[in-house]
């Protein structure tokens, strides 16, 4: 991205092929081959359809019964709910004009019928994702969304780029212009109005959403022969505004939002806006209102027509939650500069609730976790975790595995290939010198490194720890050998329930789940009093003598109340890989240990 981000500088994307004309081209030669980058698996296997029995509705509210005193307060609370639930609703008599609305439908479907090179004359231009074109593509490797797309800066007036502007049709720039004056009318009032739900002065929000900053993205979904392999829109949720008004165009349905784990379609009422909550008003509303995550999907006959506007915060706002709304001091997520928020999405390709997720914050653990308590017994302790559900031993099932179509299919993962894997040659992870973060004369550098370390990549690699070779070696020859012992003889150290020390797998809480491809022993260490010698190996005969030399390297002998936890995983792979992971925290974290372990991580 060149220089800093603004409404008028928000990125770039990488030129591809127009998918309206692909298509036309494909369907004129009669062919029902889609390019592979177009091919989405995750699109049919990731997570279930609804069925056609299975139907949700988004809450029809009446702006008409918003706006009258008489029935504001009723209609209010159906609003609030809504947005506290599903955040979605269907607005109805909105008041903005049929002419306004059908005279923009005409001219955006005009414009999509041009030949391409006149529509090429508002094309992006580099470091702008203004115009038309497409946008989150970032990489020359990056699955590719079947749809192309018209994005305009509407609103406020000085910050219109003409260029970007269609002149045919000749009506296009007028339509567009009222129809942005009625939809910041609109917004404006429930913006005002959520206030109000949410217990705070209005111009608390207001003032985050001075002058009401829009943008207006036209979207345009040709027909594929492959629909249900393709996406017109990846997963996502609204990250940069406060709300999104959408318009449907034509009558072919499209629009899917994520519930409950499914993905269930939208039937659009004529006429009406579905309006969503976006990730910024998730965040100021402390996760009262949600966003929630929703694709779009196209037609094997019909293309499929909508534009959204954008109702975004200014561009100098922090971004955090309202003062009135944390409640007993408890803020859900940090605050960031709203430039610095729209520097990450807009430099990324659409990725789910990504940019939410960042910002959230979360005791111990900041992966998505979902939250299985429920299956521990007891007070959760450093010596009651949880459980996990017993699962097949991956090291033996892998040995009887003659060919990768044997792999059950629990353990197949498509998203194992839908996210970008890095270069080689892309970045390193942080090299740290222990030796020198010691030494007063290099202290002070080599701290900085680490700080920026942390900060940027969260990993670093550590050199000069001063824990001897040979007790690192024989560590790793005895966590080498506890794996290649008969399996019954790892069993038993294995776990038991409701305890996810030992030897088996962890974070299994369905039956239904996604697996992991390895095994796992894991041992609380330190202090003293809380090791569980039942679930120490006692073979190979050196494991718990050298395993005891080893963890006081890693500790400074004067910090005696401080906790270790290590858990040796087995990689199933052409080449057996191990690892050991050291959780280490104060004894007082205990006591916060809830969000923690007995969870399924997600990161």
């Amino acid at each position: 991205m060149a220089g800093e981000v603004s409404f008028s500088n928000m990125g770039t994307s990488i030129p591809v092929d127009n998918v309206q004309a692909l298509a036309a081209s494909i369907y004129d030669q009669g062919s029902t081959s889609v390019p592979p980058r177009y091919l989405r698996p995750e699109a049919k296997t990731t997570d279930p359809i609804a069925s056609d029995g299975e139907k949700i509705e988004p809450p029809v509210i009446d702006f008409a019964r918003l706006i009258d005193c008489r029935t504001s307060q009723e209609e209010s609370a159906k609003l609030h709910n809504a947005f506290a639930g599903l955040g979605f609703v269907q607005l109805i008599n909105h008041g903005v004009p049929d002419e306004v609305i059908e005279k923009l439908k005409a001219d955006i479907i005009d414009f999509f019928n041009l030949p391409l090179e006149e529509k090429k004359a508002v094309a992006q231009l580099p470091n702008d994702l203004q115009g038309y074109g497409q946008a989150f593509v970032v990489s020359e490797d990056q699955k590719l969304d079947w749809g192309d797309m018209l994005f305009l800066m509407t609103r406020p007036l000085h910050i219109r780029n003409m260029r970007f502007w269609p002149t045919r049709p000749p009506t296009f720039r007028d339509t567009l212009s009222s129809y942005s004056v009625e939809l910041k009318r609109v917004a404006a009032t429930l913006f005002e109005l959520i206030a109000k739900c949410l217990g705070i002065a209005p111009e608390e929000l207001l003032d985050i959403f001075e002058d009401l900053p829009q943008g207006a993205r036209f979207n345009y979904y040709p027909p594929s022969p492959k629909a249900d392999e393709v996406l017109g829109l990846s997963p996502h949720s609204d990250a940069t505004p406060g709300l999104t008004l959408l318009l449907q165009v034509n009558d072919v349905p499209g629009l899917q939002i994520k519930h409950q784990g499914k993905w269930f379609l939208v039937d659009p009422l004529p006429g009406a806006f579905l309006v969503n909550v976006g990730d910024m008003l998730e965040i100021l509303s402390n996760g009262e209102y949600k966003s929630i995550e929703h694709r779009a999907i196209v037609n094997t006959r019909r293309e499929r027509l909508s534009v959204a506007a954008f109702h975004f915060p200014k561009e100098d706002a922090v971004i955090g939650p309202l003062p009135g709304l944390v409640k007993e001091g408890k803020a859900k997520y940090k605050s960031e500069n709203y430039r610095a928020l729209m520097k990450a999405f807009y430099g990324s390709k659409l990725d789910g609730k990504s940019l939410v997720e960042r910002l959230k914050l979360k005791l111990i653990s900041s992966c998505k976790l979902t939250v299985i308590s429920n299956t521990m017994a007891g007070e959760p302790s450093f010596q009651n975790m949880g459980t996990s559900i017993p699962v097949a031993n991956v090291q033996a099932l892998a040995a009887s595995i003659a060919d990768s179509s044997s792999i059950p299919p629990r353990y197949i993962r498509p998203e194992a290939k839908t996210d970008l894997v890095a270069r080689a040659d892309e970045g390193e992870l942080p090299v740290i010198d222990f030796g020198r973060l010691l030494d007063p004369g290099f202290s002070q550098q080599e701290s900085a490194k680490l700080h920026d370390a942390c900060v940027e990549w969260g990993f670093f690699h550590l050199i000069n720890h001063q824990v001897p070779e040979e007790v690192v070696e024989k560590m790793k020859a005895d966590i080498a050998d506890f794996f290649k012992l008969p399996l019954e003889e790892r069993k038993k150290v294995a776990q038991l329930p409701n305890n996810i020390e030992g030897y088996g797998q962890a974070f299994v809480v369905s039956d239904e789940q996604k697996l992991d491809w390895a095994d796992i022993i894991f041992l609380l260490t330190r202090p003293l009093h809380l090791r569980n010698m039942r679930f120490w190996p006692s073979q190979p005969l050196s494991f718990r003598l050298i395993f005891i030399c080893f963890i006081p390297r890693l500790i400074k002998p004067e910090k005696k109340n401080r906790l270790l936890s290590c858990s040796f995983m087995h990689g199933t792979e052409l080449t057996q890989g191990h690892a050991l992971l050291l959780l280490y925290g104060d004894e007082e974290s205990s006591r916060h240990f809830d969000g923690a372990h007995g969870q399924k991580t997600g990161g």
